[in-house]
């Protein structure tokens, strides 16, 4: 199923909070190494590639700053999906 397009200002709303948990999670240096290393080409509005990388090699750590950046964003931005449900983490409830 394809996902709907999001709009341009939530997009880039998820995106500033995603990086402002990413690094407050794993601090300014130890992020821009880890970002070099997964997407070196990667830029700031590329967040998606960093996301993929991160949860391919951590899929614990990159859940949580997917979560704790669509409670920083707020309702209206879409970017925290599961993949598996399509519904935002910080929507979701546990089991």
């Amino acid at each position: 199923m394809r996902r709907a397009k999001k709009d341009h200002d939530t997009d880039r709303k998820f995106a500033a909070a995603y990086w402002e948990v990413y690094y407050g999670v794993l601090g300014k240096d130890t992020g821009d190494i880890i970002k070099a290393l997964i997407a070196p080409s990667a830029e700031e509005s590329d967040w998606t590639r960093i996301d993929g990388g991160l949860r391919e090699r951590f899929g614990w750590l990159a859940d949580a700053i997917r979560n704790e950046a669509g409670k920083l964003a707020g309702p209206e931005a879409d970017g925290a999906t599961d993949d598996s449900s399509r519904e935002p983490l910080h929507r979701r409830q546990r089991k």
